[in-house]
């Protein structure tokens, strides 16, 4: 298979560690193929690496400032929809000890670094997980499901703890809320965003949703959020908790929109409009995650990347990519609960197995070029 053209630009990242000596053959910004066919998500995995999961069934990480692949992991059936990383440290004071995926297989993954069967298995959806996310403490992950249910996870016995099953309520996206371990954020098919309690037991919200099975406690919808064209597909939260991002689908320009929603007065401060095709991966930037100021970032089917203003809406840098629609878009982590940037700012991925690094400037820090489609494929 061919590669796009593409820019090369050097990088003044020093490699880290992989386990491995980097080659020094290779001081440009390439990074290694990483999977065979499309890539749907990834994630940041700390400072120097990046968790990607794909098509192939494959989760993969990756040192993308030594340029080498550190783990491929392979327990999943089916396409791998979603990868997040955990935050607690490794031994050294990295982050990213654990890593977590879902599947169209409909379980959820534990990954842990020198492994190469899961750790953990989290069964008991009924059809594909779209969506999941682990809290700052890393000791609640949340899913969520094409069968309707949202459905949470104690970390150390790996058991579920709380399930609820409402109607219609085929999820899209979900985020832990920071700085509150129990509060989820999460998008949905029926044009609604859902900020669920996972406190077993609580009923002070709007009580929305039905318990079902056994074995799992009671978590209600705190708030339900509406006002959406078409549902929302990918979400963001800010880092003090209070600002939701979210990015939509949408047709010939119609949608397509970035939203950034006011949890608390459940109001809509501000659209970004602009694409024309699903917007598929949105993010705060480093320097934006404490509110409503600074940047934000989408990308989308109609193969742009854009950058806006978060104050005024106003597109500050829209690029055209050579490597196919994108599917997702991670943005580093703020160091330790603050708004403080590093020397890199976010990462995409694409339906033709590209991904790319840059640093807050927008600057290229590495990049692995997607492949060419075959003759007659449309990315579709």
């Amino acid at each position: 298979m061919s590669t796009s053209a593409h820019a090369k630009y050097a990088s003044s990242s020093s490699a880290a560690d992989c386990g491995a000596t980097p080659s020094g053959g290779n001081n440009g910004v390439d990074l290694p193929e990483v999977h065979d066919g499309a890539i749907f998500d990834v994630a940041f995995a700390g400072d120097s690496h990046i968790a990607t999961a794909g098509e192939d069934c494959r989760v993969v990480l990756t040192n993308w400032r030594s340029r080498e692949i550190c783990e491929e992991w392979t327990g999943h059936t089916k396409a791998v929809n979603r990868v997040v990383y955990g935050r607690q440290p490794n031994a050294d004071g990295s982050c990213g000890r654990f890593v977590y995926s879902s599947s169209r297989d409909t379980t959820v993954c534990q990954w842990a670094r020198g492994q190469a069967a899961p750790l953990a298995r989290l069964e008991g959806h009924t059809m594909t997980v779209n969506a999941i996310d682990a809290n700052d403490e890393e000791t609640l992950l949340c899913s969520g499901s094409r069968d309707n249910t949202v459905r949470a996870w104690d970390l150390a016995s790996t058991r579920e703890v709380a399930k609820c099953l409402t109607p219609r309520n085929l999820v899209t996206c979900l985020k832990f809320v920071h700085g509150e371990p129990n509060c989820v954020a999460q998008g949905s098919e029926d044009l609604t965003l859902r900020i669920w309690d996972l406190r077993v037991g609580n009923n002070g919200g709007e009580g929305e949703g039905e318990i079902s099975g056994s074995g799992s406690g009671s978590i209600v919808a705190a708030a339900t959020l509406r006002g959406y064209q078409y549902f929302p597909l990918c979400m963001d939260v800010s880092v003090d908790g209070r600002y939701i991002l979210t990015g939509s689908k949408g047709f010939n320009g119609v949608g397509c929109e970035g939203r950034l929603w006011d949890r608390r007065m459940g109001k809509v401060l501000q659209d970004f409009v602009g694409h024309t095709q699903d917007t598929v991966g949105c993010a705060f930037l480093p320097q934006s995650h404490e509110g409503p100021t600074g940047r934000v970032a989408t990308v989308s089917k109609d193969q742009t990347l854009k950058i806006w203003d978060v104050a005024t809406g106003e597109l500050l840098e829209s690029r055209t990519s050579e490597a196919g629609m994108f599917t997702s878009l991670a943005a580093a982590a703020p160091s330790k609960g603050t708004a403080v940037e590093g020397d890199v700012a976010y990462c995409t991925a694409t339906f033709w197995g590209g991904v790319s690094v840059y640093d807050p400037h927008g600057g290229l820090l590495a990049e692995r070029p997607a492949n060419a489609p075959d003759m007659g494929d449309d990315g579709s």
